[in-house]
């Protein structure tokens, strides 16, 4: 039997987050989303003027410009960054997070033959975190809590990794 892919990211997800504590919830988040960028990408099913898409079903595109798009999700917003100058091997944005030196991001990196991801996690406060996935030129951005880091890591990995790249 053949799984869909968007099942096995939600199971990926759901068993990643069990067992979740304070000293581990970013170090799953983290596995999500090494686990979905190394899986086979989503397909597209969306498309912008500009760019498609693979938006999972609870996710809207509220707003969009040339290079940026603000997704939202139960009226939770996520800032999508498109560089069209950059391909799926690029560390610019990676890079960029990098060398802001904060104490405060735990960042992390995966890459494969064709592309470049990472995640960054910020503390913000007590149980609250902004998260940042990228493959290549892309860039997603949301601000979670601590339930829902590891499930929100592997969806936001979906979304960047099918957006199409020069490779």
């Amino acid at each position: 039997m053949i799984i869909p892919k968007s099942i096995r990211i939600l199971c990926v997800a759901a068993c990643v987050t069990t067992g979740c504590t304070d000293e581990n919830h970013s170090s799953k988040a983290k596995e999500a989303a090494e686990s979905v960028f190394f899986d086979a990408s989503l397909k597209p099913d969306y498309q912008t003027k500009t760019i498609e898409l693979y938006l999972p079903d609870d996710f809207i595109v509220a707003e969009e410009s040339e290079n940026n798009f603000i997704l939202e999700k139960s009226g939770n917003p996520y800032i999508l960054f498109v560089n069209p100058h950059e391909n799926r091997k690029s560390r610019t944005l990676y890079d960029t997070v990098k060398q802001l030196n904060d104490k405060d991001i735990d960042l992390a990196h995966f890459e494969d033959q064709e592309s470049f991801g990472f995640i960054s996690i910020r503390d913000l406060d007590e149980k609250k975190y902004e998260v940042s996935v990228g493959v290549g030129g892309v860039k997603l951005t949301t601000e979670t809590n601590e339930k829902k880091l590891s499930d929100e890591a592997a969806q936001m990995m979906a979304i960047v990794d099918s957006i199409t790249q020069e490779k």
